[in-house]
């Protein structure tokens, strides 16, 4: 169940989970119909405008592939990662250029972010 209610914490959990969804090219369409509820309640939830219950949040993380603890710290995704080809380039790296190629992967995705690129190509 979802209930109207524009508190802070609502809105900063939309935005969280419009991030990660958008992050792994998920439409609200999508994101809705694997959860089992409309996309305007993806809409409403994302904008902070409705308060969604715990039971919807654990599906949501679920279908994100993320702890539901990640709604609430963003420093915390723990995202399932399983591309072999890019972990073995990785592991050649050193740890300072993996910090590196960290930097800039988080600054290519904030520009995708930003200018809501979803799909490349």
């Amino acid at each position: 169940m979802i209930k109207k209610d524009s508190s802070t914490e609502n809105i900063r959990i939309g935005r969280r989970i419009k991030t990660l969804r958008v992050k792994r090219s998920i439409t609200q369409k999508e994101l809705a119909d694997r959860v089992m509820i409309s996309p305007s309640s993806i809409t409403r939830l994302e904008s902070g405008e409705t308060m969604v219950s715990v039971q919807i949040l654990q599906r949501i993380a679920k279908s994100l592939k993320v702890p539901v603890g990640v709604f609430w710290d963003e420093q915390r995704e723990d995202i399932e990662f399983d591309d072999p080809e890019v972990m073995e380039l990785l592991k050649k790296c050193t740890p300072s250029q993996r910090e590196k190629l960290n930097q800039i992967f988080k600054l290519i995705l904030d520009c995708f972010l930003e200018n809501d690129i979803v799909n490349i190509g």
